[in-house]
């Protein structure tokens, strides 16, 4: 009985030591990419110039709506940097952009 009991124990202990040790590791600050405490960057490509060129319209919506947010303190008070590049109306460029 009290190798039972032993054993128990030492399980025990291991599950408490192993739940710590996750809680611990979910309280490191750990950002995808693009993304620090103070910035959170994302990227667009868009039409600006070539045959479809009035789409460009669009990311300079986005542009001016991420900016908006910025003037009211941000995401949790981040600041959005939106990277906006043109291509061309050329959708093939679009990859290498990336």
């Amino acid at each position: 009985m009290r190798t039972f009991i032993g054993r128990l124990g030492g399980v025990l202990a291991m599950v408490v030591a192993s739940l710590l040790g996750a809680a611990l590791v979910r309280a490191q600050k750990k950002y995808d990419m693009g993304v620090t405490d103070t910035v959170i960057k994302i990227g667009n490509i868009a039409s600006y110039t070539g045959h479809a060129s009035e789409y460009g319209a669009v990311a300079r919506a986005e542009a001016a709506y991420f900016q908006m947010i910025n003037d009211r303190g941000g995401v949790n008070g981040r600041k959005i940097d939106f990277v906006s590049v043109d291509n061309g109306s050329e959708t093939g460029k679009s990859a290498e952009l990336a």
